[in-house]
């Protein structure tokens, strides 16, 4: 099996119970990073921000971004592109943020702390490309599909063709891996529904191709690290790593297969909600499906890492024992690992 994804059959049953036949990779959920084509280069994003600043002042409806935000926004998308992941792009500060400092600054072999700004301006004054880029708005982006309503209960989600984004907002936010309130306070006036919309959004694009041969997955810090063979680390992510009712398993083992863009089957004899008819229910494929566009199965059988719909969650303890990245994250790691490799869970 190697790196690539399989076309497997499995029950997941104490974290989620989820079946996965003729797994389809779509190139275009697959994508995400916008087209080349749709992406415009800024000469000088930093006469933008004051300017982004004021616009949002004037749009009553939306609370003005602060320049605080705008500089922890700038570092989040700096390591977001040197694979010490943060997450959604909030423009917040947070304990996983620091976190993530100190593992970037490991790396650099120089101290960087979150509340020096000056040191975190000199780091972004330094970088290789602008934090920020512009995207337009095509027309395949307006056509969609989308599904603007979800149920709550998975077991209604069963009737649902496809769990695709919710609108464009959504879809654009997890491509460029924001927070979808943060994207639309970035942009107050846009508009969405038009052609040709020029929209200010993180200029992430990663492209790690290091395999991993090992991960560990701390409880404590909610940290999944990756390691390449000669054990230095390849990406970072923040994780939800179970809780206090579900646990997840503490020891070793392997990586049994993986998967793009699961089906989810909540079986009514393992599960954590009650199934009307008490028939098996199959939850289609898609970035709001409750494991999200990828899973990597674990050794201990009904565990695994996964994605998840509900990318501005991650970092908390609320999974149901399964380690839960953000899609983008999910399905980055899922390409660089490979069947048989060892994950360590503490």
């Amino acid at each position: 099996m190697n790196g690539k994804f399989s076309k497997i059959k499995i029950a997941i049953i104490t974290c989620c119970v989820i079946g996965l036949p003729n797994v389809v990779m779509s190139s275009e959920l697959l994508n995400h990073k916008a087209k080349a084509t749709g992406i415009m280069s800024v000469d000088d994003i930093d006469s933008m921000d004051s300017g982004f600043v004021e616009t949002a002042q004037a749009n009553t409806s939306l609370e003005a971004i602060t320049l605080e935000e705008l500089r922890i926004s700038k570092l989040q998308i700096l390591l977001d592109r040197t694979g010490v992941s943060p997450g959604v792009i909030n423009g917040r500060k947070s304990e996983y943020l620091k976190r993530a400092l100190n593992v970037f600054s490991e790396k650099k072999d120089k101290l960087i702390m979150l509340n020096d700004n000056d040191a975190i301006d000199q780091l972004i004054g330094e970088a290789e490309q602008e934090p920020f880029s512009y995207y337009k708005i095509t027309k395949k982006d307006i056509a969609g599909p989308f599904v603007e309503k979800i149920p709550e209960r998975i077991q209604d989600q069963g009737s649902l063709k496809s769990l695709t984004y919710r609108s464009l907002k959504e879809k654009l936010a997890e491509n460029f891996h924001m927070d979808e309130a943060f994207l639309l306070r970035l942009n107050p006036d846009a508009d969405f529904d038009k052609i040709g919309t020029k929209l200010k959004v993180a200029n992430v694009g990663r492209n790690l191709s290091t395999k991993v041969v090992s991960i560990k997955a701390d409880m404590n810090s909610r940290l999944l690290s990756a390691y390449d063979a000669k054990g230095k680390i390849v990406a970072i992510y923040p994780a939800s790593i179970g809780s206090a009712q579900n646990p997840s398993p503490r020891g070793t083992f392997k990586v049994r297969n993986k998967a793009g863009f699961p089906k989810y089957t909540l079986s009514p004899s393992n599960t954590f909600e009650l199934i009307d008819d008490g028939l098996p229910v199959v939850v289609a494929s898609g970035p709001n499906n409750p494991v999200g566009i990828a899973w990597i199965g674990l050794s201990k059988k009904s565990y695994g890492i996964h994605g998840t719909p509900w990318p501005s969650r991650v970092g908390e303890a609320g999974s149901h024992g399964c380690i839960r990245l953000t899609n983008w994250d999910a399905m980055e790691l899922a390409k660089l690992v490979s069947t048989g490799i060892e994950v360590v869970i503490e």
